[in-house]
């Protein structure tokens, strides 16, 4: 790892020497993400692999690997670079080194900790008001700038959908009668036409909080794009309407605290309509 770190990815950085000596962290994740420090310049580097540590890649984590760095390159065609929406670059890759991706790593707060704080009482509303006005712009602007002719397409939501429903009744956290319902609801949206009107864009795929990062102003910085995808704009936007409302209900027993902050989410995401 620190001959690609010394001669493909800290030259980027500006960092150029023959032998170049780092601190590892490992950082949480599905994934084993390492955080390499190189404390002389103050520039740090984080190793993705989808694949295991030591090992050869297998074809599920080159896909993987494939996937992320496309969707990188994607980003980077549409603009999302700099100020004021930045997707952390790729530096460098090795599918032989357990299917590595080497990124930018970029600083700042991200959306749980805003989220929880809020949640929590610890911090006033403004602050994650704020953020969710920076992520809509943010999200707004990636999804208008990548649309594309095909119209959405809703066979895959629908199996993913009940695919969850059954894996939670089987661990018996819904009923039989939830679980139907649950089904009646999926097929119901498929078969609204209307939902069928929309054209195709690109998703991040994975829009939790953890996954996006702010500091001060509308500056956000989006992270972990291997699970990006074409499909429905919503599904980027209702999973962090989800994500807030379940913040809230770990935090107070409520979810209709979460909806101020849903409301303002939706409505500054719809303000950037072409």
């Amino acid at each position: 790892m620190r001959n690609i770190l010394t001669s493909q990815v800290m030259p980027q950085l500006g960092v150029s020497a023959l032998d170049l000596e780092f601190r590892v962290y490992r950082l949480g994740g599905s994934n084993a993400v390492f955080e390499y420090d190189h404390e002389p310049s103050g520039r740090r580097v984080v190793g993705k692999f989808f694949g295991d540590l030591g090992a050869g890649s297998t074809r599920r984590a080159l896909s993987r690997m494939w996937r992320e760095l496309r969707a990188i390159r994607r980003m980077e065609r549409i603009g999302l670079q700099g100020f004021p929406h930045h997707v952390a670059r790729a530096l460098a890759f090795s599918p032989e080194h357990g299917s590595a991706i080497f990124l930018e790593h970029l600083r700042g707060e991200t959306l749980g900790v805003a989220l929880r704080g809020v949640a929590e009482g610890s911090k006033p509303p403004d602050v994650l008001f704020g953020r969710l006005t920076a992520l809509a712009y943010f999200l707004a602007t990636m999804h208008n700038r990548s649309v594309r002719e095909e119209l959405v397409e809703f066979h895959g939501d629908v199996h993913y959908v009940k695919r969850l429903a059954a894996d939670l009744r089987s661990h018996q956290h819904m009923s039989e009668r939830q679980l139907h319902e649950l089904e009646r609801l999926a097929d119901g949206w498929a078969s609204c036409v209307s939902m069928w009107q929309d054209r195709q864009v690109c998703l991040h795929g994975d829009a939790t909080p953890e996954n996006f990062l702010f500091t001060d102003g509308i500056w956000v910085g989006g992270i972990d794009f291997e699970r990006s995808h074409y499909g429905d704009r919503v599904f980027d936007v209702g999973r962090v309407a989800g994500e807030l409302q379940h913040q809230f209900l770990l935090s107070r027993g409520s979810r209709q605290a979460a909806e101020p902050f849903i409301g303002h989410f939706l409505w500054e995401y719809a303000c950037h309509f072409p």
